[in-house]
């Protein structure tokens, strides 16, 4: 499930939907489990 999600959220990225913002939203949200997926999130968005 958790890899769902973050495939979901990576698919959102890659398209531009998504910000590091939007995914720090979703971090606090509860939606990821952690900081390590956000951190996978932003390398995976190229905004490191």
């Amino acid at each position: 499930q958790l890899s769902t999600q973050t495939s979901l959220v990576s698919v959102h990225l890659e398209e531009g939907l998504g910000t590091v913002e939007w995914a720090y939203e979703m971090h606090l949200a509860g939606e990821f489990v952690g900081k390590y997926q956000l951190a996978v999130l932003i390398e995976e968005a190229g905004l490191c």
